[in-house]
């Protein structure tokens, strides 16, 4: 049985298979309050923001729990930015085959180590750059799978246990070309992944697939004010990773200040990749302040996709058939001058499209599935 707590998976199959490389936004919001502390050090007079985040999600359904905790630090400054966030992901899963195997109960974890930089080059010109690693399964399908192979396989002579673990590396330029209301970024990524790779026998022995991806992504975004209320930011990834053919996603997200106390957000998105594989997203926020520090909102979203590509060695893939699915949320956010704390509330549901001759052995793995999801964030500046 599954004994332990979990994560913000929430954008399971929402933002992997939309924005595979993409990072955290920089997009502006409306209610932003920091406070400043003068740092006088020898040779400098900067003004800096500092600012410590905390957030814990719990995400489960039957016979999976996942849970992700983070801390993280933000440096603020005129001339450079700094941030630093530390991330264990857990998942707790009753592995239950349909075909093959025998019934138990896996636990693991993960770590993200990330580290985020912007430096400014000259008047409206910004330097920006990143990097992070993370040691461990990025999601509860790749335990699952890797638990399949390694009861199939195990024994033989040649296995390999998986370990999984990854890099990337971003490095971009940001242009304010309007001050205060339009800018521009353009950013590079690489990165490397080492998976939990798909094994079978062959005219040699046992065989598996290639455990190294490599990832180059190139992410042009742009964010305008167009008027005192509405703020807009538009995203154009390009992605190409190793055996794939390439990928090709965009995204809009709106920010609009309907009243004084009324906020509302609205995003949408989509991705295609040949052969077959297309993607879309929409979704949308309401805000209300109800007091003077405290806001409730409530969002929903809906997702569909084609399917995963498949990429597999032989008869047999892994791969996930065409998904829908629906989130439904509410939460409610204390501001203070100093201190935050936002707590979420959410329902989620994933619809697959039945399994195929060649994935049948993994719908256990692919059910349709109720979500429930909790999630704290706190936040103190100094």
């Amino acid at each position: 049985m599954v004994t332990h707590v979990p994560l913000g998976l929430l954008v399971l199959a929402l933002s992997a298979a939309i924005a595979k490389a993409g990072g955290e936004s920089d997009f502006t919001v409306f209610e932003d309050d920091e406070s400043t502390i003068e740092l006088e050090d020898e040779g400098f007079g900067w003004a800096f923001n500092t600012r410590i985040d905390a957030e814990g999600s719990v995400l489960w359904a039957d016979g999976i729990i996942l849970d992700e905790y983070s801390i993280g630090t933000r440096l603020t400054s005129e001339p450079i930015d700094l941030a630093l966030t530390i991330t264990r992901n857990s998942y707790d899963v009753d592995y239950e085959p349909s075909i093959f195997g025998a019934p138990t109960s896996l636990a693991e974890d993960s770590w993200t180590y990330a580290f985020d930089s912007r430096v400014s080059l000259a008047k409206n010109w910004n330097l920006l750059g990143s990097a992070s690693y993370y040691d461990g399964y990025t999601d509860y399908r790749s335990l699952w799978i890797n638990e399949y192979y390694s009861q199939l396989f195990g024994e033989v002579p040649g296995y390999i246990e998986a370990a999984p673990k990854g890099s990337s590396f971003n490095l971009g330029v940001e242009w304010e070309y309007i001050p205060v209301v339009a800018k521009i970024r353009l950013t590079g990524v690489y990165g490397k992944d080492t998976i939990a790779p798909a094994s079978e026998f062959g005219e040699n022995g046992l065989e598996r697939s290639r455990p190294d991806l490599y990832t180059k992504s190139l992410q042009l975004q742009t964010e305008n004010v167009l008027s005192q209320r509405v703020i807009v930011q538009n995203t154009f990834q390009f992605t190409d990773t190793t055996n794939r053919e390439k990928r090709w996603s965009g995204q809009t997200a709106w920010n609009i200040a309907l009243a004084e106390d009324w906020f509302l957000r609205l995003n949408a998105g989509g991705a295609i990749e040949q052969p077959n594989f297309d993607a879309y997203y929409f979704g949308g926020a309401v805000e209300y302040r109800f007091a003077d520090d405290w806001f409730f909102r409530l969002n929903g979203r809906y997702y569909e996709d084609t399917g995963e590509i498949e990429n597999s060695l032989g008869g047999f893939t892994s791969s996930a058939p065409s998904l829908k699915s629906v989130e439904l949320g509410a939460g409610i956010r204390w501001q203070g001058g100093h201190n935050s704390v936002n707590l979420y509330v959410g329902y989620y549901q994933t619809e697959y499209a039945p399994l195929a001759e060649d994935n049948i052995f993994l719908e256990n793995l692919y059910n349709d599935r109720r979500w429930g999801l909790v999630q704290l964030t706190y936040t103190h500046t100094f």
